[in-house]
């Protein structure tokens, strides 16, 4: 699998915006925090998500539009050919 360049532009390939990676991170959530966050989720599979949850890297990036915001996407989905990385000119 192609790894992220951190600091590369990349190019949304439907909607075209620009973002920078800005790193590779893990999703720490305990399952009660879970539980509050989706209340109709039941203990077992909080607990099934949580340790799902922390064996995804996901990466950080931010946009480089106007809005400044700040995104995280599982790097396998960031990776699927969604993004494209933009080659400095």
């Amino acid at each position: 699998m192609t790894s992220v360049r951190i600091g590369g532009t990349y190019r949304h390939k439907k909607r075209g915006t620009k973002y920078e990676a800005e790193g590779l991170m893990k999703l720490q959530i305990n399952p009660e925090t879970l539980l509050r966050l989706v209340p109709d989720l039941r203990q077992r599979h909080a607990q099934d998500l949580h340790e799902a949850l922390e064996r995804i890297s996901f990466v950080s990036y931010s946009s480089k539009d106007d809005d400044n915001q700040i995104f995280g996407r599982p790097e396998t989905e960031f990776l699927d050919g969604r993004f494209e990385l933009e080659e400095p000119s």
